[in-house]
């Protein structure tokens, strides 16, 4: 689906907004075509970190199958070791921590596909 708004409408605001992804801009027959973010971009499934804390081991690498409730990385928080656990089954596409780093609550810690 293509979002469509008058050519002028760029205008009102003369510079960049801070925090709006620009997807590109086509001038033809003076309306601006705009595609639409929302239908093009596929939702990425990611496992988040449930809590601040310190990668002890990660229990997947990437290409693994997952299932909805599976451990995948261990954290350690407070001296206490916590497995954190998969919100949806999928394969594994990209692991974006290491053992010893630290992340903060809702991190990424992987992407499924």
């Amino acid at each position: 689906m293509i979002t469509y708004a008058p050519a002028r409408a760029y205008e009102r605001f003369p510079t960049p907004v801070p925090g709006v992804a620009y997807f590109g801009l086509l001038i033809c027959n003076s309306l601006a075509v705009f595609p639409n973010p929302i239908q093009t971009a596929e939702p990425m499934k990611q496992i988040p970190s449930m809590m601040a804390g310190v990668v002890v081991e990660l229990l997947v690498k990437p290409g693994d199958t997952v299932s909805d409730g599976m451990d995948v990385a261990i954290l350690e928080s407070m001296k206490m070791q916590l497995p954190v656990q998969s919100n949806t089954a999928g394969t594994v596409k990209d692991i974006k921590v290491a053992a010893g780093d630290f992340v903060n609550e809702g991190d990424p810690l992987m992407d499924l596909e």
